[in-house]
């Protein structure tokens, strides 16, 4: 289903905003899962620099979103709803947005 995020500056805001609740549950909860979430986020945020959409073949390598629903939403359903949010905007990458090729 595609994000509700309706730009890219959104987007990167509430990346932002997810990688911070993340490493703060991840300082919490050192499960592996949390651990890998963590670092996905971190390659989003440097693959999306400046609005560039990711390669797909980087897009394929995400598994955040799914990891959210396992390792995330028993703890903080509204992190992992905002992970479900995110994964989408990569997936359904709005088309008046930069592709990077």
């Amino acid at each position: 289903m595609p994000s509700t995020i309706p730009s890219y500056a959104e987007f990167a805001a509430r990346l932002a905003d997810a990688r911070r609740r993340v490493d703060q549950l991840a300082a919490k909860d050192p499960d592996p899962m949390i651990q890998s979430i963590r670092r996905q986020l971190a390659f989003v945020d440097r693959w999306t620099q400046g609005g560039r959409r990711p390669a797909q073949d980087d897009l394929d390598k995400l598994t955040f979103g799914q990891m959210a629903s396992r390792a995330v939403h028993e703890v903080d359903a509204d992190l992992a709803n905002e992970l479900y949010e995110l994964s989408s905007y990569l997936i359904f990458w709005p088309p008046t947005e930069p592709v990077r090729v």
